[in-house]
C-alpha cells in the first residue's frame, strides 16, 4: 500500500487506531494505551518462519475468506495460537537475544500489560474490579516483583509485542523511504477493563464514564461509549507523564498523529456508570473551558515532532 500511495502521488497514509483492544473490534475500544493489536502482526514476515516446516505447514492452513464482515476475534485467536507454536519453537533463541532486555527497558509499560493477560487468562474475566483483593491496588514494586516471579509465564506476552512495534519500526522506515509519511491515530480514552486502569485507577474517574449528550439530529438518547473519565488533578501531579508516554510511542512511527475526540480535552459528556446518557452531564478541567483545553494539550504535545491533527 505504502508502494502505491508513492506510485500513484499520494503523501499520506492515515491508519485507524491499532492498539490492542482484546477480543472487541473497535479500534477505539483500549485494553491497553501502549500495547498494539496482535492482528496487526504480519506471521510470515517472522524470522525463521521457512526454516522451520512444521511453522510454515501451519501457516498454509491459514485460508483466506471472503466474508461481508471481518471474524476479528476468529483471526486474532488463530494467530494468538499460531504465535504459540513460534514462540514455543523459537523460544530458547529469544529469551537469549540482547535485544529483550533492551526492549523491557525501554518499554516499562510491557511489564504491566504482560501481567494483565496472564491474570485475565488466570481469572476468566478482564474486568479486574473482579479479581482477587490481592490482585488490585497494585504498586510498581508489585509489578516488578510479580513480573520477575512470572517471567516464564508472561514473556510470550512481551514476544508479540516485541515483534509487533519491531514491525511497525520497519514500515516507518518503509513509508519514510517512499517519501509517504504515515498519519497514526490515537483514541481519547481506554476501556476500564485495561492495563492502564487496573495499574493507575487513581488517574481515571471510575463513576462516570465518557458519552455523547442528547442531540435531536443524530441521537435523541445521546451515546455512552463506557470508558471512564480522567481526573485531569492527579494527571498533572507528574506533568502528564501517562499522555506524554502516548504521544511519545505514537511519535516514534508516525509523522502526523490524530488526536481522536480532541474536543474531549475542554470538556466531556460524563455519565454515571450505571445511569443512561440523559442522566449525564458535562465536564470540564477548570470554569476556562477553553484556556485549560489548550493548557492541556500543550503540555501533552510540546517536544515531540510529530504534526497532531485534532479530530471533532
Amino acid at each position: 500500500l505504502i508502494e502505491w500511495a508513492s506510485l500513484v502521488g499520494l503523501s499520506v497514509l492515515q491508519l485507524l487506531p491499532i492498539y490492542d483492544t482484546a477480543e472487541d473490534p473497535s479500534p477505539y475500544f483500549l485494553h491497553s494505551a501502549y500495547a498494539l493489536n496482535p492482528l496487526y502482526l504480519s506471521l510470515h514476515a517472522l524470522p525463521g518462519v521457512k526454516e522451520a516446516p512444521i511453522l510454515a505447514q501451519g501457516l498454509a492452513r491459514f485460508k483466506k475468506t471472503w466474508t461481508p464482515r471481518v471474524d476479528y476475534r476468529t483471526i486474532r485467536r488463530n494467530k494468538l495460537a499460531w504465535l504459540k507454536n513460534y514462540f514455543s519453537y523459537y523460544s530458547e533463541q529469544f529469551l537469549s537475544d540482547p535485544r529483550l532486555a533492551l526492549f523491557i527497558e525501554q518499554q516499562p509499560w510491557v511489564k504491566g500489560y504482560a501481567l494483565y493477560q496472564l491474570y485475565k487468562k488466570k481469572f476468566r474475566t478482564d474486568n479486574w474490579q473482579e479479581w482477587p483483593m490481592e490482585y488490585r491496588n497494585w504498586s510498581s514494586k508489585d509489578v516488578e516483583k510479580c513480573f520477575a516471579e512470572q517471567f516464564s509465564s508472561v514473556v510470550f506476552y512481551v514476544f508479540v509485542q516485541f515483534y509487533l512495534h519491531q514491525q511497525l519500526e520497519e514500515v516507518s522506515y518503509h513509508a519514510r523511504r517512499h517519501n509517504v509519511l504515515l498519519k497514526g491515530d490515537i483514541p481519547f480514552g481506554v476501556s476500564s477493563n485495561s492495563a492502564d486502569v487496573w495499574l493507575q485507577p487513581h488517574l481515571f474517574c471510575l463513576d462516570y464514564v465518557l458519552g455523547c449528550e442528547p442531540d435531536p439530529i443524530f441521537n435523541s438518547h445521546g451515546q455512552k461509549w463506557g470508558m471512564p473519565l480522567y481526573c485531569w488533578d492527579q494527571m498533572e501531579k507528574d506533568g502528564l507523564q501517562w499522555w506524554r508516554a502516548r504521544v511519545e510511542m505514537g511519535s516514534r512511527y508516525f509523522d502526523l498523529i490524530r488526536l481522536d475526540h480532541v474536543a474531549g480535552f475542554f470538556r466531556v459528556w460524563g455519565v454515571p456508570r450505571e445511569g443512561r446518557p440523559l442522566d449525564g452531564r458535562y465536564f470540564s478541567r477548570s470554569e476556562n473551558m477553553f484556556l485549560a483545553g489548550v493548557d492541556l494539550l500543550q503540555k501533552i504535545i510540546q517536544g515531540h515532532q510529530a504534526i497532531f491533527v485534532g479530530e471533532d
